[in-house]
């Protein structure tokens, strides 16, 4: 019990007399702890990003440059869910490598392509037809993920400092 309650928020006088009062044991135990963030709320927020994706082309007033963004969003927590330890540079490069990649593909006429754009599920995943706008929907959609990736932790990290200090 000692272990637990000689801990670093109490005082070298406290931890040295081993006098603890009721009062400091409570501020301990009401500690707040942030929340850092881990590799499930990075597919956590690809699930709700296929979600809003799928919306976006079920809804016709959407333009679909926003479908090509999100598609974009998706991919970007897809890296930083398998990189999870890797820089926020390398998963926005990564996502614009495999999101161009895939649209250059489109390019190509090969009969497996071909059999493999006709199921509907994969034509959502490899698309129908190159157009270079999607490529600058990619682009601001894994800048905005980046972004959006960033603040997240920058707020977690604010957070933890702060409840330090407590």
């Amino acid at each position: 019990m000692m272990e637990h309650l000689a801990g670093e928020h109490y005082s070298n006088k406290q931890r040295i007399s081993g006098v603890y009062s009721e009062r400091s044991y409570k501020q301990q135990s009401k500690k707040i702890v942030p929340m850092e963030f881990k590799r499930t709320h990075y597919l956590i927020l690809m699930c709700i990003t296929i979600v809003l994706g799928l919306l976006s082309r079920k809804v016709v007033f959407i333009p679909l440059f926003v479908g090509d963004s999100l598609y974009a969003f998706m991919v970007y927590w897809l890296c930083r869910f398998i990189f999870f330890h890797r820089s926020f540079n390398f998963c926005f490069v990564s996502t614009l490598v495999f999101c161009f990649t895939i649209e250059f593909l489109q390019l190509v006429q090969h009969p497996l392509l071909i059999s493999v754009r006709m199921h509907p599920l994969l034509r959502l995943l490899f698309g129908q037809g190159f157009l270079w706008s999607d490529l600058l929907a990619y682009i601001a959609g894994a800048f905005f993920a980046l972004l959006l990736d960033r603040s997240i932790h920058s707020y977690a990290k604010k957070q933890k400092q702060l409840t330090m200090r407590l």
